[in-house]
């Protein structure tokens, strides 16, 4: 009687994880340079020729890591939805569950949106329509909107938001921070000044107010009281004027 053995494959060699580790490094190298591209000059100047030459490299050599452009930002796409996705687990690791952990994670998000612009236009912008993403691609961005949907069922589950449909809510408040992040980044009001802890006053002030639509008379006991930033009349947040 004959048995089959199932091969094990060989460990590569020492010299091969050498060469594997240049190709990351170079790899690294490359989508690093597209970045620093598109975030000083705009997406429309980063060509094969505009990298190579930032790289230090021959066009033609950059196809033994990416055949074009867009596979370039389709790396860049899932490289950016992890930056994110890294972030907002920080942000609910450091915070407790509950309504104090949505504000946190919304306004992550809008902090995402102006230390990361050219990740934020790439994830979120139309750029992304025309590259063939696949399933795989979009998982980084998946996983995203699930942790957030499970932020906004714990909320619902210590009484903190009205009974709505966990899905449905997410969906609502992230076009609030969205809308938020692009007015304070992509619009006229982006020339505002931020406060102190990098976050615009106005903004904090709207995502609350909108928060609070939301919320249940205990949840809205853990909102802060939506004030008028620029009013310097004190009576302003025992009325809750804005």
């Amino acid at each position: 009687m004959s048995t089959t053995m199932n091969s094990v494959p060989d460990a590569p060699t020492l010299s091969e994880r050498r060469r594997q580790a240049s190709r990351d490094l170079m790899r690294a190298e490359i989508l690093a340079a597209a970045q620093h591209i598109i975030r000083t000059q705009g997406l429309e100047a980063l060509s094969l020729r505009a990298l190579a030459k930032a790289v230090g490299v021959t066009a033609p050599a950059l196809y033994e890591y990416f055949s074009s452009k867009d596979a370039i930002l389709r790396a860049l796409f899932v490289q950016g939805s992890e930056v994110m996705l890294s972030r907002m687990n920080q942000v609910i690791h450091d915070s407790p569950p509950g309504l104090v952990q949505l504000q946190a994670v919304m306004t992550g998000y809008r902090v995402f949106a102006r230390q990361e612009p050219d990740y934020f236009r790439l994830l979120f912008g139309n750029v992304e329509s025309g590259l063939g993403l696949t399933e795989t691609d979009y998982a980084g961005m998946q996983t995203i909107f699930g942790r957030f949907v499970q932020v906004i069922a714990a909320c619902i589950d210590a009484g903190e938001l009205q009974q709505l449909p966990p899905v449905t809510l997410s969906r609502s408040l992230w076009a609030i921070s969205h809308g938020a992040a692009l007015l304070e980044t992509e619009s006229f009001m982006s020339h505002k000044p931020l406060d102190q802890e990098c976050q615009e006053p106005h903004f904090d002030a709207a995502v609350r107010l909108a928060l609070l639509a939301f919320a249940t008379p205990k949840g809205a006991e853990l909102i802060d009281p939506v004030t008028d930033p620029d009013c310097i009349d004190p009576s302003c947040v025992e009325r809750n004027e804005i």
